[in-house]
This record gives structure tokens, sequence and C-alpha cells, in this order.
């Protein structure tokens, strides 16, 4: 067991396997520590320490997992893309419909000149 000072706050190390910890320590500080006064240790120490842990401890390691992709991910984008040409497309209609109620409007316009003039 040891302690270390980082960024004013204390942090105890404690590992699973408590005697090979005491040992370790003792090892690399020269100083026995307990579960109640652990070693005062700097980084380098530290690093040391947790090092030498990793190689003689013999618990089981767990294996390194890759993240799998998200299955969801490929959905949720092309359903981004969906929404986009949807939102494109309903811009086009509605361009298309305000240039064909232009149309309408000025043919109507024209319709009703050429009905007032007509009497």
């Amino acid at each position: 067991m040891y302690k270390i000072l980082r960024s004013g706050c204390e942090i105890i190390w404690q590992p699973v396997d408590k005697n090979l910890g005491f040992a370790i320590v003792q090892e690399v500080t020269g100083l026995k520590g307990t579960e109640e006064k652990p070693v005062l240790v700097d980084e380098e120490q530290a690093e040391r320490i947790r090092n030498l842990y990793e190689e003689r401890n013999n618990d089981p390691k767990e294996p390194a997992v890759e993240p799998k992709p998200d299955p969801n991910a490929k959905i949720e984008k092309e359903l981004e893309g969906f929404k986009i040409q949807s939102a494109m497309a309903q811009a086009e209609i509605y361009e298309k419909l305000e240039s064909d109620k232009l149309t309408v409007m000025t043919a109507l316009a024209e319709t009703y000149e050429a009905n007032l003039g007509g009497k």
C-alpha cells in the first residue's frame, strides 16, 4: 500500500494481492507500510510499483476488447441523409408551387383585365 499526493489530493493504492503489494512497496521504497499507514511515494516510485505489480501479479487479465461499431450508427447516418434529402425535396416542391401560384395569379389577373376591358 502506498499513497501519493496529486493536485492536493491524497490517492491511496490498494492492490488485490496485499502481500505482493506490501512486498513491492518495501522493495521500491525501503519502507514497510500498513493499511492504516501507507508509505508516501513520489510519481516515479508509484509508476515503478505499478509496473512491478503488473509483472508479478498472477490475477487473470481481462482481454482487450475492441469497441464494436454501433449497429444503430449506420441507420442513424442513413436516416439523417434521408431527412436532408426530404427537406431538399420539400423546398424544391415549395418553390415549384410558388412558381405555379405566380403563373396562375398572373393568368387570372390577365383574364380579369381582359374581361373588364371587354365590357
